[in-house]
Formats: structure tokens, C-alpha cells, sequence
């Protein structure tokens, strides 16, 4: 934990918390220089906590995440067992869903506890974190999709004029339709068109995929963009971590690499801040405005976070090496990293599980991974902690046997689920339309990574858009 003089939670604190946690981790952990002379560079984020006292505020770095990668669809896993996302901002956010989940068990346990009290809400309880505790992000650099859309398109212009002409123009098929996204950000969606990672420059305020290579298999995973975006209105916890904490929602939002990104193609400050603001602030904002008289409770609304740039340098940076050794080859590892706080860092592969040598092992599990290469920060981890809790919370227990989608579609994460699927379906969002695929396919796996039955699973778990909270409370009782 680190004190702090004053007060205020200065930017370049939470910022130099993360990149000093960060290059604390040994060698391994960190971008290299391989024997070919090509210098490896990452993304970097991390969650801060801060809350006051009566002398000073103090802070605690609870997640850090590290890497660039997805995986893509054809390689995903249907037992929950792999971590999908693996872009910095997202593993962190994950970690910190660790951290917070680890926290609540150490409550249960009777430990005293500075960040997180115990509620009763609709006779269940649940954790909320308490008066005058902050949540803060610091990310290196501007998030992938569309916060970073204008930026690149600058720097392209720069590099490569008739590369950034093609991809301006760039066809973004539509995963529904061929009519294009609207023409204003508040606009009525009338289709819902998907851009695939960097193509078409010109089109802002589009919900993206992650980026990758032209060549490479694609992927249904969100932007960081939109996903930060996202939970502006949700929360940082997601639907199953809903079902025992209240919305935790980031209050800032540390911004770095700023001389990189004037050097590189944007014009000032100025811009950056409004292109952060309009993609990760004013989409979620706008459809709030538009869509709160239909939000099915107070419990979930736009907390805009303060967005804050910072001039504290991260020496991995990619903008950072073009500009001190511009004719230095550099790339992103292949290692990807999740730090939660009091464990060790772990290293993940680009296919979403633990570095390691488990080839013999996936294969005399008949292609299952080991529990030695799971990630703490995985669905299928997350989701046994959370029913750990669940279970030791409940007067009359609970089923340790449901499947990770059973809980989501169940009461306990009603509220959640109710006002996701607004924004995913009403017009006037700016997730309108967005679906990953089948998601009973992903998400019908229980807590040891069985996959149960998805007949059976339809039999028990209806769609929240079709019973009621009390029906649901008293078919699951």
C-alpha cells in the first residue's frame, strides 16, 4: 500500500503504482530482447483502489494485466477453462474480479475488512464496497477499437497514405444487415454493423472486435472500447460476480502515454481527451439519456469516470521504442500476464491458459486442459468462487452442480441481465445488436468444467426477458 499526502488521488500516482508493480515482476514476466535483436513491447493496465482517512488516502493495487491477445472463435473453449480476452485492460479487470471475490471470502472468514461491507438487499447478502472508496484504472496507451480509431487513422496517414486510404474505405460487413451504422451518435441503430478491428477509419462510434492481423482467424470478442464503454452503465464486476456484490464502477480513468501519442499522430492533448470522452464516456452517456426511464432499476446507470492523462512513462510501450530507437524491429510477446494482488503473477499463452509444458497432459485428459494450467482469472475459477460464496450465504444452501449459464439467466443476477439485454437490443444503444454467437455453447459448463446438457439447461433456466423476478425466486426455491 502506498500513503498519500493529501487528499486527492493524483492521476500520476495510480499510474506510477501500476508501471512500478509492474517491472518489480521478475525477467520472465516482462518484455525481452530476443536473439534476433527484435525488442518486445506490451499494453499494460491495472485497478487501484483508494479510500480516505482521517490523516491521508491510501491506496492499494488490487490487479494487473499485460498482452494484446484473443482467441479467436474457432480456438474458444466450452468449459470455461481458458481466459478468452486476453488485451491488457481486460486480464486486469479480471484480476480484480479475483481479488474482489478472494476479499468477500476473507469477510466470510471474519476478517476485518477497509474496502468492502456486508448488506442485506431483498433478504439476501450481499458486499458493496464502502463509503468513500474509489475505484481508479490506469492503461498505458489508448484502449483498442474506437477510442484509438482516430489516432491510428493519423499515424497511418503519416506512415502509409495509401494503406490509410484503403482501410478509410474499407468495407465493415454487417453481421446482420448491410445498412451502415448511424450517422450521429445518438442516432436510432435501424442494423447492426460490426467493423472488424481497424478497418474503416472513417466510421466512428461503431462497436468493433479486437484487431488482429488480416490474415488471422476472427474473433467475437468486443473492443476494449466498447467494453469499457460498457461498464460505464454495468460495472466492472460482470453477471455472475452481480450476484453477490452491487455495481462497482471505475471512478477514473488514468490515460498514459501522451508525448508517444502527440509524437505519433495525434495533435495535442486536446484531442485525445475528447476522443477518449466521446468513445468511452459520451456513446454509454447518450444511450443512458435515451434509455433510463426503461432501465429496470437505480441499481444500474452511467457513472462517467473522470478521465485523466498522464505523462508518467512505461518503458514497454510501443510509442516509446519508435521514438527513442525508431529503427529498432519491435513486437508483442507471446506471453500474456494477470497479476491479483497477495498471489503471483501468472503468464498465459495466446490461447488462454498458464504457460507450461501440458501437451502430455491435455492429451491423456482427451484434450482437457489440467487444473495446473487454468488461469485463476478464467470463467470457470471465478465462477467456483462466486458459488462458494453463494453457498455459504444462502439460508437453505445452494447448487454447487448449476452451470455457469444457469446462474446467470437465475434471479440472483436478474437486474443485471435485464439491463444488459436493453442495451444489446433498444435502438438507441450503442451495443445495440451485439451477440457472441451461441453463448449457451460457452457457457454451459459447471464448476468443475463439465459441460452439462444444453436440453436440460433450457429446462431449467428460462430467458429473463420472459419471467419475472418473483417467478423466477420461486421456481428456484
Amino acid at each position: 500500500m502506498t500513503d498519500l499526502p493529501t487528499s486527492y488521488i493524483d492521476p500520476d500516482i495510480v499510474a506510477s503504482l501500476v508501471v512500478e508493480t509492474y517491472l518489480s515482476f521478475p525477467a520472465s514476466c516482462v518484455p525481452s530482447k530476443r536473439s534476433n535483436g527484435v525488442q518486445e513491447w506490451t499494453p499494460l493496465a491495472g485497478v487501484v483502489l483508494s479510500r480516505t482517512t482521517d490523516s491521508s488516502p491510501i491506496l492499494k493495487l488490487i490487479s494487473v494485466g499485460a498482452g494484446s491477445k484473443v482467441v479467436p472463435t474457432i480456438r474458444k473453449s466450452a468449459r470455461g477453462d481458458i481466459v478468452n480476452d486476453l488485451h491488457a485492460e481486460i486480464l486486469s479487470i479480471r484480476g480484480a474480479r479475483r481479488w474482489i471475490l478472494e476479499e468477500v471470502g476473507r469477510c466470510l472468514n471474519g476478517a476485518d475488512d477497509d474496502w468492502l461491507e456486508q448488506i442485506t438487499k431483498e433478504g439476501r447478502v450481499k458486499w458493496k464496497l464502502k463509503t468513500g472508496v474509489q475505484v481508479h484504472m490506469y492503461i498505458s496507451t489508448l484502449p483498442c477499437g474506437d477510442a484509438s480509431t482516430v489516432h491510428l487513422a493519423n499515424q497511418q496517414q503519416i506512415l502509409d497514405p495509401d494503406m490509410a486510404a484503403l482501410k478509410s474505405s474499407h468495407h465493415m460487413p454487417s453481421e446482420t444487415s448491410s445498412d451502415s451504422a448511424p450517422s450521429g451518435v445518438n442516432a436510432p441503430r435501424k442494423s447492426f454493423v460490426l467493423a472488424r478491428g481497424r478497418d474503416g477509419y472513417s466510421s466512428l462510434g461503431v462497436i468493433r472486435t479486437k484487431p488482429g492481423r488480416a490474415d488471422s482467424s476472427p474473433t467475437t470478442t468486443l473492443s476494449c472500447s466498447d467494453k469499457l464503454a460498457a461498464y460505464t452503465l454495468l460495472g466492472i464486476q460482470g453477471s455472475v460476480l452481480s450476484t453477490v456484490v452491487e455495481p462497482i464502477y471505475l471512478s477514473t480513468m488514468v490515460i498514459g502515454d501522451i508525448k508517444g501519442l502527440v509524437d505519433n499522430g495525434f495533435e495535442g492533448e486536446k484531442i485525445i481527451h475528447e476522443e477518449l470522452d466521446r468513445a468511452l464516456v459520451q456513446r454509454a452517456r447518450n444511450t443512458w439519456s435515451s434509455l433510463q426511464s426503461e432501465l429496470p432499476n437505480l441499481s444500474y446507470r452511467h457513472h462517467p469516470p473522470r478521465l485523466n492523462l498522464t505523462k508518467i512513462t512505461f518503458s514497454y510501450s510501443k510509442s516509446l521504442l519508435l521514438r527513442d530507437t525508431p529503427d529498432l524491429a519491435i513486437a508483442t510477446p507471446s506471453i500474456c500476464l494477470v497479476y491479483t494482488a497477495d498471489d503471483k503473477p501468472e503468464r498465459l499463452v495466446a490461447l488462454g491458459h498458464l504457460h507450461g509444458s501440458f501437451k502430455k497432459s491435455i492429451q491423456a485428459a482427451g484434450g482437457r486442459l489440467p487444473d495446473k494450467a487454468v488461469s485463476g482469472v478464467c470463467r470457470k475459477v471465478l465462477f467456483a468462487l462466486t458459488l462458494d460464496i453463494l453457498n455459504k450465504t444462502r439460508d437453505e444452501g445452494f447448487d454447487i452442480r448449476q452451470s455457469y449459464r444457469s446462474l446467470k439467466k437465475s434471479f440472483l443476477a436478474f437486474e443485471y441481465q435485464q439491463t444488459k439485454q436493453i442495451l444489446r437490443t433498444h435502438p438507441m444503444s450503442f451495443l445495440c445488436g451485439w451477440e457472441e454467437g451461441d453463448r449457451e455453447q460457452w457457457e454451459s459448463f459447471d464448476s468443475a468444467g463439465d459441460i452439462e446438457s444444453l436440453d436440460v439447461e433450457k429446462s431449467t433456466s428460462s430467458s429473463v426477458s420472459s419471467e419475472t423476478p418473483v417467478e423466477k425466486r420461486q421456481r428456484l426455491r
